[in-house]
């Protein structure tokens, strides 16, 4: 049995996990008691993956948007002179909503070299 409590509000959770998984925490623990170096790594991977699990494991409703959703709708804010709604930076079906209700405008193409003005010729010549 493995035990998460939130500090903030002092709720906790009680979470089955395999006892050799539990024992394997707990020499983790003890060895980075002795190589603080590897701790820091240890808690560093630990925090990204719990962090990972507790998104996923959250009602669809209430998960944050991922970073490419974030950037995406920067990105369309920004070339449709828009607002984000607050609400779409805090919860992923919002974000979603935005996304579908604001398309991009015009796909990007990077096929296509830049033009050059007829005022500056592109071989140094004047």
């Amino acid at each position: 049995m493995f035990r998460m409590t939130d500090l903030e509000s002092g709720m906790a959770v009680d979470i089955n996990i395999r006892d050799v998984t539990v024992d394997s925490f707990r020499e983790q623990l003890n060895r980075g008691g002795k190589k603080p170096k590897n701790r820091t790594a240890f808690l560093r991977r630990l925090e990204r993956r719990v962090e990972d699990a507790i998104e996923e494991s959250l009602d669809p409703s209430l998960q944050p948007p991922k970073t490419y959703e974030k950037t995406e709708a920067v990105y369309r804010a920004i070339v449709q002179n828009i607002s984000i709604p607050p609400e779409a930076l805090r919860r992923r079906n919002a974000m979603l909503k935005f996304l579908r209700d604001n398309p991009r405008e015009l796909a990007l193409d990077d096929s296509q070299p830049a033009s050059h003005s007829e005022h500056s010729p592109s071989n140094g010549e004047k």
